[in-house]
This record gives structure tokens, C-alpha cells and sequence, in this order.
């Protein structure tokens, strides 16, 4: 994140926008008090394979990372559905409806991917490394 926004900052600066930044490990206290103009987070999201995961945390009404208060009725009711829906084919395709309605909305500006290092001792096998985070630890994992 810290290097993102010093990018962001250097763009903007090119364009004579001042960047304050304000890196916190308290960005939920700083997010209540409001005073700031853009909000940077990182996020899995998909931890668990489940597009649903992301929708219900970041952009319904009741989201609790919903910060800048985006709202749209189509994406509350598909939101709905796919709380509803198990048929995996049909909640493929409600994730990809309201993706599209979030991109159409320009609601969130997609910034970046997290690029991942693995490091460990000699001996490790099995090791797969995984887009979520909560996958690396497998039934192949083992230490010799």
C-alpha cells in the first residue's frame, strides 16, 4: 500500500494536486472521523472461493467496508439473490452482474494485485501457491 500511494501522490502531484498521505494501522478510527478524500484498502476478496464474501462486505447498504456509501437498487436486489441462490452456475452469474453494474458505476477503482513471496526451510513439499490466502495449507503439505 505505502508504495501505491506514493504513486498516486507523484501522478498527482505531475497534474499540481497536493497528496497528503496517511498511512495508519488505526485507518478505522481515521475512516470515522471522515476527514479524508480518497480511501486506499487492500483486500482479498475472495478469500473462500465465494464471490458473495466481497459483495456483502464492501458494496451493499449494510456492508460494514462500504466507506464511500455506494448504493445502487440493482445491486442490492441481485445482491439478494445471490444470498439466496445455490445453484453454482446461477451465482456465477449474478457475481458477474453485479461486478459489471459496480464497474459501469465506476464505484471502486481497482488499483492493484498483491504479488506473493513464499519463503521456507528445506524439506517443505507439497507446497502449491494459491490467489487467496487461505489455500497453501493442503493435505500434500508436508516437512521431511
Amino acid at each position: 500500500m505505502p508504495l501505491l500511494a506514493e504513486s498516486v501522490q507523484a501522478s498527482y502531484k505531475k497534474a499540481g494536486i497536493d497528496v497528503k498521505v496517511n498511512a495508519t494501522d488505526s485507518y478505522k478510527d481515521f475512516l470515522k472521523a471522515g476527514n479524508y478524500d480518497v480511501f486506499a484498502n487492500a483486500f482479498v476478496t475472495a478469500p473462500t472461493g465465494d464471490s458473495q464474501y466481497y459483495f456483502t462486505t464492501h458494496v451493499v447498504d449494510s456492508s460494514d467496508y462500504n466507506t464511500g456509501h455506494y448504493h445502487n437498487d440493482k445491486v442490492e436486489k441481485l445482491a439478494g439473490q445471490l444470498r439466496e441462490e445455490f445453484d453454482t452456475n446461477k451465482r456465477a452469474d449474478l457475481a458477474v452482474q453485479i461486478s459489471q453494474q459496480i464497474l459501469d458505476d465506476n464505484a471502486y477503482i481497482y488499483a492493484s494485485h498483491l504479488k506473493m513471496s513464499f519463503v521456507m526451510k528445506k524439506g517443505v513439499t507439497g507446497f502449491a501457491a494459491h490467489p487467496s490466502d487461505y489455500y497453501e495449507i493442503t493435505a500434500s503439505l508436508d516437512k521431511n
